[in-house]
């Protein structure tokens, strides 16, 4: 690529693998009301080795007309840069490697450009933005010590039918509601987490070491690994679109998901029950109690609970971490950095396994919000929806 122009502020990166729409993508982003710099758009096409014959057809396809696309769609505030990883091998094959290639670029060339600062924004190939998008991001990072952003989303229901509908209805709520809860008890790691929907400064990403190259997932492993070590800005004031489209390209995720649910509909949707995160509280909450006499902390502690935090190390990760800290409030930092999203996530797991019942979706959505009345799971997101937006 040619150096950097020194207009360059944003990147927006997009992992592309069998795409059958790129061209609806790229057009929601060639409408945004550009921001007070230039923004590069990369495309990092690939393919795993195992592709098949019309994978790989669509591999080269897609190219082709990204190409074709940028040539005819000059602008003097968006540039698009074309890049192709080729066939990956197993262990790199999935958005994560190529979500790295692409961030680790553009962070190199924001930072080549004398922009630390610039934003790089996380999207997917089949997510479309709104035309405030970059004006959104550039007024978030306008924040002091902004490191890390968190957009709205919502999943384009009005392209899925019957239970397919209803699966990316349910799923979604499952999201939403897992999010609320967190915020609920005050938790410090509650937000979102998709790769189409966060975006980050340069300088922030080199400082925790990029993008790890997971095959999936890769979005909440960054985005955790970030979170306490800066400020994390939610945006409500534009949203992502990406697409309820059933896919089997990753090893979890929507697609998968929505595809499981489809072809074996469950009966209803099991969510976490509201007693596990007031008991999460419990845990995350007691820093103090942990500093002045850890093991009298760790005896007052329900025994679902208490148990857990010995399987999981906590108990012994504690002492360590309060012998190496100088002070309470070095301790608290540290503690929290510990009762991060990762142990969050065993926790709820654990209490589920043994100790409560999962409840329906509907049914805890009922029992949390005994106001609201919606006549079926769409309703009731719709409604979430503009709840954690704000409106």
């Amino acid at each position: 690529m040619a150096p950097p122009p020194a207009r360059l502020g944003m990147a927006v990166v997009v992992p592309c693998f069998d795409e059958d729409d790129l061209g609806r993508t790229l057009a929601s982003i060639w409408r945004c009301e550009p921001p007070g710099c230039l923004v590069e758009a990369h495309l990092v096409f690939n393919q795993p080795e195992a592709a098949t014959a019309a994978q790989q057809a669509s591999h080269e396809a897609g190219i082709r007309e990204a190409r074709l696309w940028a040539e005819r769609n000059a602008s003097p505030d968006f540039s698009l840069a074309v890049h192709d990883l080729g066939a990956l091998p197993h262990k790199r094959a999935g958005a994560g490697f190529p979500r790295k290639h692409g961030m680790d670029l553009a962070a190199a060339r924001l930072c080549r450009a004398g922009r630390p600062g610039g934003i790089i924004a996380s999207l997917d190939a089949d997510t479309w933005v709104e035309p405030g998008y970059f004006r959104a991001l550039e007024q978030a990072f306008g924040q002091e010590g902004a490191d890390l952003a968190v957009l709205h989303f919502e999943h384009r229901l009005e392209e899925a039918q019957g239970d397919h509908r209803l699966a990316m209805a349910k799923y979604e709520l499952h999201q939403r509601w897992l999010v609320h809860q967190l915020e609920r008890v005050g938790f410090a790691y509650a937000f979102h987490t998709l790769g189409s929907a966060f975006a980050v400064r340069a300088e922030a990403y080199v400082r925790v070491g990029g993008m790890p190259p997971k095959s999936a997932g890769e979005d909440f492993y960054f985005i955790q690994k970030l979170a306490p070590q800066g400020k994390v800005v939610r945006v409500g004031s534009t949203t992502v679109r990406p697409s309820p489209r059933l896919s089997g390209r990753v090893v979890f995720g929507t697609g998968p998901s929505l595809r499981k649910m489809v072809e074996n509909p469950p009966p209803g949707y099991a969510t976490y029950a509201p007693e596990a995160f007031d008991m999460a509280r419990l845990w995350f909450d007691a820093a103090d109690a942990f500093w002045e006499a850890p093991e009298a902390a760790l005896e007052r502690m329900p025994v679902a609970l208490r148990g857990f935090l010995a399987a999981d190390g906590f108990a012994r990760d504690v002492l360590k971490i309060r012998g190496n800290c100088a002070s309470l409030s070095s301790f608290r930092k540290a503690y929290t950095a510990r009762c991060n999203a990762f142990a969050m996530l065993r926790l709820l797991n654990h209490l589920h396994e043994g100790v409560l019942s999962r409840p329906e979706i509907m049914d805890a959505l009922a029992g949390a919000f005994p106001q609201e009345r919606h006549a079926g799971p769409v309703e009731w997101l719709l409604w979430f929806r503009a709840l954690q937006r704000g409106c």
